[in-house]
């Protein structure tokens, strides 16, 4: 549905690869002391000083000697700043980069998720409801305008108070789902959801209205796609740490968010 992607579509997500210098000079100072040693020892072993060794052992030494110094190497860690305006996909990559290169998402992730998702779902369709209101369009029925300024009155499941970990949050009514369905055939509602561009409606919204009543079923799991499109605006940084091919990466997202 690209009439949701107005201003979204030219952001392009901004990768900046920045490397710790720091270990860099510390790594040096390191090899400088070894050698020296190591001169100090040959020098020795010239005035007999040391035990002559044998061709094996110091080629051996030599290996060992290199794979420490690629180990030192692989330890450096690299660096992924995420940039990129407001609602653009800056943790929807990090949620990527966790799906392909961590374990993922627990049970527990998934229990947050569900929530989140729920919240979704059912503030997609107050943001339907306050727009039509505003734009002044008129609803089916007396009923449905009922229905909407009830799940307008429902101020107290925003995205924002939901915190990973946290227990004891209130969770969206179950009861919600059919109401929100009645809304969806509704001719007023179904307008001004073509109309989403101009309110910012979440890109995701018809995505989980059409998996509603698997949403609302009390068993729910969020699967991998539904986490990806599952909105939660960041605030602050999100730091995430993950290893490829024995490099060590840490993905920095900065909420796009400011204001």
């Amino acid at each position: 549905h690209h009439h949701h992607h107005h201003h979204h579509q030219e952001q392009r997500v901004g990768v900046a690869i920045k490397c710790s210098k720091k270990r860099r000079r510390r790594r040096r100072r390191r090899q400088k002391k070894k050698t020296k040693k190591k001169q100090k020892e040959k020098r020795q072993r010239r005035m007999g000083l040391c035990p002559s060794r044998s061709e094996e052992t110091s080629l051996d030494e030599e290996v060992q000697e290199q794979l420490r110094l690629w180990n030192a190497e692989e330890r450096q860690i690299v660096k992924i700043l995420i940039l990129g305006a407001g609602e653009c996909g800056k943790s929807t990559v990090l949620k990527m980069f966790r799906m392909w290169h961590t374990d993922g998402f627990d049970k527990a992730d998934r229990v947050f998720f569900r929530e989140l998702v729920r919240r979704n779902t059912l503030n997609a369709m107050r943001s339907v409801c306050h727009a039509c209101f505003g734009l002044g369009v008129e609803l089916d029925s007396k009923d449905n305008e009922e229905s909407a300024r009830e799940l307008l009155a429902m101020d107290q499941y925003s995205e924002y108070a939901l915190e990973e970990g946290a227990v004891h949050v209130a969770e969206v009514p179950l009861e919600v789902a059919p109401v929100i369905t009645r809304l969806l055939d509704d001719a007023g509602i179904q307008r001004v959801v073509k109309r989403g561009n101009e309110y910012s409606l979440l890109d995701s919204a018809e995505y989980f209205w059409s998996k509603i009543d698997d949403i609302f079923a009390p068993r729910y799991r969020p699967n991998d796609d539904d986490i990806l499109r599952a909105r939660k605006p960041t605030v602050g940084v999100v730091e995430l740490p993950f290893q490829v091919e024995n490099t060590n990466f840490i993905a920095v997202d900065v909420g796009g968010q400011r204001n």
